[in-house]
């Protein structure tokens, strides 16, 4: 099924790219710079666009997901029998966030990385969990 969707959109970039052809022939030759350096530059974010997509099983990524929030709120629930085991927690100096804002700032940072866009893909067609930005 997927060759076949990939087939259609092929053809369907070759069908614009002719019909941009065709423009570009009727277009006159005394285009600025300044419009070629768009079109090259438009050019290079759609390469760049169709390097990073990746198709990936969406049901099984749900289902990590899913796992990952499930996890959270037990968790929130044992930090929540905690705080009332220990009783009012004093702020961190400069931040106002109460201990509950902390631990979701905490859980969040959990997921912080920094990867290039060929290495999420990479992850995606690699991994069974979902890469740290889709979380």
């Amino acid at each position: 099924m997927y060759k076949e969707e990939e087939e259609e959109e092929e053809e369907e970039e070759e069908e614009e790219k002719e019909e941009k052809d065709d423009d570009d022939d009727d277009d006159d030759d005394d285009d600025d710079d300044d419009d070629d350096d768009d079109e090259k530059e438009a050019e290079d974010e759609e390469e760049e666009e169709e390097k990073t997509r990746v198709k990936f099983n969406g049901a099984r990524q749900m289902a990590e997901i899913f796992c990952d929030n499930v996890g959270l709120m037990v968790a929130f629930r044992a930090f929540k029998e905690s705080l009332k085991e220990q009783g009012d927690e004093k702020l961190l100096p400069g931040l106002g966030l109460s201990p509950r804002q902390l631990f979701f700032v905490s859980y969040a940072q959990s997921w912080c990385a920094k990867i290039t866009p060929d290495f999420t893909v990479k992850l995606l067609k690699t991994r069974f969990h979902p890469v740290p930005r889709f979380r």
